[in-house]
């Protein structure tokens, strides 16, 4: 199934467990601005289903984009001087 496969991904937990009427799939995680927490079963329709792959992927495309972001605000800090970086580290409340 994709959408396992995007939620190991994006970190996103995926329980499997099996029910009576069949196999059914949690997804949850939660999120800096929200939290994701659905279940998909073996009588979900298919829009329920490519709904939780597109919610998954956008996750995962944000995880990959945050990364970047902090590798690239690691090297800006990595370039600065001493003195830059404790001018930053004293007045960091100002900058927000």
């Amino acid at each position: 199934m994709t959408a396992i496969a995007f939620a190991g991904k994006a970190g996103v937990c995926a329980d499997v467990s099996l029910s009576e009427t069949g196999p059914s799939v949690r997804f949850h995680v939660s999120l800096v601005d929200n939290y994701f927490d659905t279940t998909i079963t073996y009588e979900s329709e298919e829009w329920e289903i490519e709904f939780v792959e597109y919610t998954l992927s956008n996750i995962l495309k944000e995880r990959d984009e945050s990364t970047k972001r902090k590798a690239c605000a690691q090297s800006a800090w990595n370039n600065l001087e001493e003195n830059q970086k404790s001018c930053i580290k004293e007045f960091i409340h100002y900058l927000k």
